[in-house]
């Protein structure tokens, strides 16, 4: 049941109690905390926290009154465990006529888990049948419940209590300016509160500062979303326009809601009978069914309408859906600069587009999009079904592009929105999986059915414009259906399973199968022969079959005594694939075409075993338990596989043979050995294996070791193998590791390999970590360059020699302190960088360095600065060409620059010559500022970077310009619907 308490309300509980005890007169001073509400139905637990006197008279009218004279102090916990505490100097209570007046610092605060509320008065005057009374010369608080948001502060001269439902202030003003002086206020004849939390105001003006800005005969603003929600705004395509949405049923999702001071989706509203504010914060709702329609007009490019739904999450399934169609017209962008749905291409009448598919011919486009999926549940079935559809691939663009308000202020369609991208394809789909485990004693049967499908696949491609004149160009230019949507393929079926059990199952034996299949039906349709949407005929290129299946038993016996596991497994696979269909594109063809060739490679069988036995002797030992010795081999007992054709003809045959067990490659696909002994000291571990590769496999002998020792850590490999099956047994490889870490900040490693070819070192790599600094340097056996003309070729050398140098700084500089602070502005700095360079040591030009810069200051008054510049220089070697070698036709030192005045030149943004000349180039800069202005939010940024231009008349080359681009935003706080800004980029400004 709701309760509602108000401060009248809470007067009354008072003050009955209090009528009983006729002239009880407590002495001067404060009194001592009494508890006389407890008795109440509703638990309300009354407390007298302060108090002087309490008098009871028998007025000659014959009706009595009960005087309370302050300070006082009473407090009342509700059984909600709300709080309310009123103060005041002098209280008059009339039992008869139920009459009250509190005169003197009139304070009532009401708080709850969430918030606090505080109204402040000189005196009240109530009548507690009706709750009609008079407030004079009040204030009073409502505090927020969003962190974002602020606190409203509504004055008033006086405040007439009409009923519980809606109270009327008189010269009243709201503002959540916490300021002597508000920057800002809303000043009304008459403002209105009402029970459900929305509020009205006539004949309001706002002010900022001292002016005033806008005048309001008449504003209502609303607590809950309404039903209507209207943008208007203008762009410079569509022109101006009206979105309107409108809910049947459910309400606004609070995604489509913003943060302001205003808004009332922070919380539930209740009443107090003098004021309303906010009680605890809502949760958004998702238990309804939300019915939306659309409606928008734009005056350039034409009319959408459309009905959007969303099913309440009560349901077992989700489902969702929007149905749209749009009257559109071609839009022209104009010599002018400047968007026309009039052009000479069209005669200048509207030229309204169609959407064309086959011999379907419709004046509107389309736009639908279903979605329903099951939610998780105990029986393991899982659904989904996506039908989506669009027109062209435009649609989304011209008609998504939408906003809903969230307020008064925000019907003004000025929120940034997320960017629609042309769309390139969509997929008509519906799926099923399901997972069955039966409880059947020790079986463990499981089936899981992972994929079971429908699918449609449409993909978009440019119309052709063979045979066009010039106007039809112009038009088609613009047309929607410039680019169209074709049918690509449908998958008719498309399914995967798996079925698994124990045979037999105990502490040591095991014995399990597996059968894993999957198979599709799909038909592709000939698309190529589609240049225009009139075109489509839906006729096919092939029809596809394609099966897999793959069953497998395992088994496996293990002596835990003695440490032993033996595994073997047997197993069948079969794979096909079948065009029953296929459209020979080919002219004249002479040969099988070459899809039935690749199906003839794929399909193919074999059963194949193995087995594997595993010796762990050291099982039980603490140290040496990952010690092991393995040996494996696998094979195929049968194969069938693809030969080749019977014939040359385009009617030829396919030939397969069936291939039976034999000591080969083609049929022994594993045999190995690996014994490995493994030692846990303390925190480290000590590892020594040697690994083998078995004939008929190309042999192959592996040994291999790490071990830690302190700071250093190792390791070492050495391979001997056979390269031929005709060839002796060679050393093949050698590598080696070394790590030392002498602390957390510092490690040096190394890696090493070997060439056992040559006699000669094949890589070596060693690198050094110190903090943020990292140096790479690395030498390996590579090919030789030298330089002629103007690029480096091959001088027909290969052997080891120094390969690269890598070198990079990542310095960080952090106050976690402010670095200095005056009076209460306490200021803090942060500046960070990342230098690279890599130098290519055989080809000495080819060196870079990167240099990514970032420093940022705040203080705590909300003002911040931040800086990041990113910079290449691709010929950092001419800054120490002399170092570099000479050669016949290149002289380094030719070309050497001074690194400190090239530094100077890259900052002379003063001179472009030296801009234009310098090694550093500027890949992008950017500057931003943010002041927090106490009611308002102001924000600049500055990108700068260089941008490619095409070749032109002027410029025959393509070359680099520097594009600059800033924008500059005022935002309210309270209200962020109300701002505005001003961009400049590409040359244009733009609001």
């Amino acid at each position: 049941m709701q309760r509602k308490i108000g401060l009248l309300f809470l007067i009354q509980l008072l003050l009955v109690p209090l009528a009983a005890q006729a002239q009880i007169q407590i002495d001067e001073g404060t009194s001592k905390p009494e508890d006389v509400g407890s008795k109440s139905d509703n638990q309300i637990t009354l407390t007298i926290e302060q108090a002087v006197s309490a008098e009871y008279f028998s007025l000659e009218n014959g009706t009595k009154e009960l005087r309370l004279t302050g300070p006082l102090v009473i407090q009342l916990i509700d059984s909600s465990g709300v709080t309310h505490t009123i103060k005041a100097q002098y209280v008059v209570y009339n039992r008869d006529t139920k009459e009250v007046k509190a005169i003197g610092s009139v304070e009532y605060t009401r708080q709850t888990e969430y918030k606090t509320d505080i109204y402040r008065g000189e005196s009240i005057a109530v009548d507690l049948d009706d709750n009609s009374g008079v407030f004079i010369d009040g204030s009073f608080n409502m505090e927020s419940t969003a962190s974002s948001s602020r606190k409203l502060i509504v004055h008033f001269e006086s405040l007439i209590s009409r009923s519980e439902e809606v109270i009327s202030l008189a010269n009243g003003s709201l503002t959540a300016c916490d300021e002597i002086k508000p920057h800002y206020i809303l000043r009304a004849k008459k403002i209105w509160l009402f029970e459900s939390g929305d509020w009205a105001a006539s004949n309001a003006i706002l002010y900022v500062g001292a002016i005033p800005v806008m005048w309001l005969p008449l504003f209502y603003y609303p607590s809950k979303a309404s039903k209507f929600h209207p943008v208007v705004g203008f762009r410079s395509r569509a022109g101006g326009f009206l979105q309107t949405t409108t809910y049947l049923a459910g309400a606004q999702s609070s995604e489509a809601q913003k943060s302001s001071m205003l808004s009332t989706t922070e919380g539930a509203l209740g009443s107090f009978g003098t004021y309303i504010s906010r009680t605890q914060p809502s949760s958004e709702s998702k238990n309804q069914t939300n019915i939306a329609i659309l409606g928008d007009v734009y005056s350039s490019l034409g009319v959408f309408a459309g009905l959007r739904g969303e099913l309440a999450s009560t349901y077992s399934y989700d489902l969702s859906w929007l149905v749209g169609a749009a009257f559109s017209r071609s839009v022209f962008l104009e010599s002018t600069g400047y968007y026309s749905p009039y052009d000479s291409a069209g005669d200048y009448a509207s030229v309204w587009n169609k959407w064309k598919l086959a011999s379907i011919e419709l004046p509107m486009r389309i736009l639908l999009n279903f979605e329903a999926s099951s939610k998780k549940n105990k029986t393991g079935l899982k659904w989904q079904i996506s039908l989506p559809f669009y027109s062209d691939p435009f649609v989304e663009q011209d008609f998504m592009y939408r906003n809903e308000s969230y307020d008064f202020f925000s019907i003004l369609g000025n929120s940034s929105l997320k960017t629609i991208d042309e769309r390139s394809s969509f997929s008509q789909k519906a799926s099923l999986s399901w997972s069955w485990n039966p409880s059947i004693e020790k079986s463990n049967f499981t089936f899981r059915l992972s994929n079971l499908s429908s699918s449609f696949n449409w993909k978009s491609k440019y119309a052709s414009t063979t045979g066009m004149n010039s106007q039809e160009l112009h038009l088609n230019a613009v047309d929607p259906q410039r680019h169209f949507f074709y049918p690509d393929s449908a998958r008719i079926i498309d399914n995967a399973f798996t079925m698994s059990g124990n045979i037999l199952q105990s502490k040591n034996m095991s014995l399990k199968w597996t059968s894993t299949n999957s198979g599709f039906i799909e038909d592709r349709f000939y698309s190529s022969q589609w240049q225009k949407p009139q075109d489509i005929d839906f006729g096919s290129w092939y029809w596809l079959y394609g099966g897999r299946s793959n069953a497998d038993l395992t088994s496996s016996y293990s002596i835990d005594d003695a440490g032993l596991t033996f595994q073997v497994s047997t197993g069948v696979l079969g794979q096909l694939q079948y065009r029953p269909y296929l459209y020979d594109e080919r002219t004249n063809p002479t040969t099988v075409h070459p899809f039935l060739i690749a199906d003839y490679g794929y399909n193919t069988a074999y059963w194949s075993t193995g087995t594997k036995l595993l010796w762990e002797p050291f099982k039980k030992s603490n140290i040496f338990s990952a010690s092991k010795f393995s040996y494996s081999i696998q094979g195929k007992v049968a194969r069938l596989a693809y030969e080749g054709l019977d014939g040359s003809g385009i009617d030829a045959y396919p030939i397969y043979k069936l291939y039976w067990l034999s000591w080969d490659p083609t049929m022994i696909s594993d045999h190995s050995m690996l014994t490995e002994l493994s030692a846990k000291l303390g925190s480290t571990t000590e590892r020594l294996s040697f690994k083998v590769a078995l004939p008929p496999l190309l042999e192959s002998y592996t040994l291999s070791g790490s071990t830690a020792l302190g700071l250093a850590t190792m390791g070492a490999s050495y391979v001997i193998s056979r390269k031929d099956s005709l060839e002796d047994l060679k050393s093949t490889s050698l590598t080696g590791n070394l790590t030392l870490k002498p602390t957390k900040k510092i490690g040096i490693s190394a890696n090493a390999a070997w060439d056992f070819d040559t006699q000669a070192p094949l890589s070596l790599s060693t690198e050094l970590s110190a903090w943020s600094f990292n140096a790479r340097f690395v030498a390996q056996k590579a090919s030789g360059y030298i330089f002629k003309g103007s690029s480096w070729i091959q001088d027909g050398t290969q052997y080891f020699r120094p390969s690269t140098l890598s070198l990079s700084w990542k310095p960080t500089m952090r106050s976690d302190v402010p670095l200095f602070s005056k009076d209460t502005i306490g200021w803090s700095v942060e500046a960070n960088g990342l230098l690279t360079l890599n130098q290519n040591l055989i080809q000495s030009t080819n060196s870079t360095f990167g240099a990514n810069l970032g420093f940022s200051i705040k203080n705590s008054t909300g003002l911040s600065f931040n800086f990041t510049l990113s910079s290449v220089n691709s010929s950092f070697w001419r800054y120490y060409a002399s170092l570099l070698p000479k050669s016949d036709d290149f002289d380094p030192e030719h070309y050497s620059k001074n690194f400190f005045l090239d530094l100077w030149d890259s900052m002379s943004i003063w001179d472009m010559n030296k801009l234009k000349n310098t090694l550093f180039k500027l890949q992008s800069l950017k500057v931003g500022l943010s002041m927090d202005a106490h009611d308002w939010v102001l924000s600049a940024n500055i990108e700068a970077g260089p941008e490619l231009v095409t070749a032109s008349s002027t410029q025959p080359l393509p070359h680099y310009e520097m594009e600059v681009a800033f924008n500059l935003a005022v935002t309210w706080k309270d209200i962020s619907a109300i701002k505005g800004s001003i961009n400049y980029s590409e040359g244009t400004f733009k609001r």
